[in-house]
């Protein structure tokens, strides 16, 4: 039989290649947010650096929130007993509880307040390290700009506690009845009459030499680290005369004897004690205040939270302080710092007459 033939395979048409598109120019690499849309590096990186000035800016606010951190040192430049140690002992505990630290107060007397000062000054400006003082802070620069090792711009006001009128007592068992009589007494004997005073540039001391000169007396001046100890030496009769606060203590009967006050007006603890003015010295009026202070540097927040708890503390304890016979401080915390420059302006008469000190 013949063969069959298997028929030829017909190849098939052979397809075009496919075109592809043109290839887009290369470009900066794309990343993906978890939503998918694609962020540019360049913009990515400007997010980044707009995040982290953020947070940069956030960290002092966080820090002030959290202040305080840590127990709070209220150095007192005085020894214990006096009258600034009784009110920053008054103090602490009122500002703990509000501030929510322990707040211990440190005695730092010595060299005319100026120790406790320095070291004040010298603290680490975190709000953690106060200063409780009196106007002699204010006063030291303009009586020995050199010798104060301070300045006043070397701390930030925070906030004023009262303002205290000072009273001339004198021993209870003093043979003078009244200003008058004290007055003839020295005048009779010059050598007669001493006073305490709480060192160079203290209205302790400025107001006695102002009413010295107006009098026409003199007296030996009698230096004490602290108001106690010279009260100390009044009760016990070694001392004729010293101007302090009129508080109850200070002002008790068969003890001391008040002779006037260097106040505008008669005082609510004493109102049967005459006024300088009203016996004839219309310049004797003076005496301190108390206030507290942070080192120059302090958070602005910082120094607001212990401004705002200084002011609660004094509120919580107006009665306390109203006994005392300490006034409320016109302009507060807002004003304390203009207070402050009006005080100085007051004694700058008297600051001019003390001799030059000592070197």
């Amino acid at each position: 039989m013949p063969k069959r033939r298997l028929p030829m395979p017909v190849a098939e048409p052979r397809r075009p290649a496919p075109t592809r598109a043109p290839r887009a120019p290369l470009s900066a690499p794309r990343l993906r947010q978890d939503a998918g849309r694609p962020i540019p590096v360049r913009r990515l990186g400007a997010i980044l650096l707009a995040a982290a000035l953020l947070c940069l800016g956030r960290v002092p606010e966080a820090a002030a929130q959290e202040f305080p951190t840590r127990p709070i040192r209220l150095i007192v430049p005085y020894v214990p007993g006096g009258s600034t140690d009784v009110l920053a002992r008054l103090y602490a505990p009122q500002l703990g509880e509000r501030l929510g630290q322990t707040v211990v107060v440190e005695n730092r007397g010595g060299g005319g307040t100026l120790i406790g000062i320095r070291a004040a000054a010298q603290a680490a400006p975190d709000g953690h390290t106060l200063l409780f003082t009196t106007s002699v802070v204010a006063l030291n620069p303009l009586i020995d700009p050199e010798g104060a090792g301070y300045r006043l711009e070397d701390f930030t006001p925070v906030a004023p506690v009262g303002d205290f009128p000072y009273v001339l007592l004198v021993p209870a068992k003093l043979p003078v009845a009244n200003l008058a009589e004290l007055v003839a007494r020295a005048k009779a004997d010059p050598r007669w009459l001493n006073y305490s005073s709480l060192g160079r540039g203290s209205p302790s001391q400025l107001l006695p030499r102002r009413f010295l000169a107006a009098a026409g007396i003199q007296a030996e001046e009698v230096s004490y680290s602290g108001s106690a100890a010279g009260m100390n030496d009044v009760v016990a009769g070694n001392v004729q005369m010293i101007f302090v606060g009129a508080t109850a203590a200070n002002l008790t009967p068969g003890v001391t004897r008040p002779l006037a006050v260097a106040a505008p007006r008669r005082l609510a603890a004493a109102p049967d004690v005459p006024t300088f003015a009203e016996l004839g010295y219309p310049t004797m009026i003076g005496g301190t205040w108390f206030g507290v202070f942070a080192p120059a540097g302090t958070p602005e927040t910082a120094v607001r939270r212990l401004a705002a708890a200084v002011e609660a503390a004094t509120e919580a304890l107006r009665p306390r302080l109203a006994d005392m016979s300490l006034d409320p401080v016109p302009g507060g915390a807002a004003g304390f710092a203009a207070f402050i420059r009006e005080d100085q302006a007051r004694w700058a008469e008297d600051i001019r007459r003390l001799d030059p000190p000592a070197r």
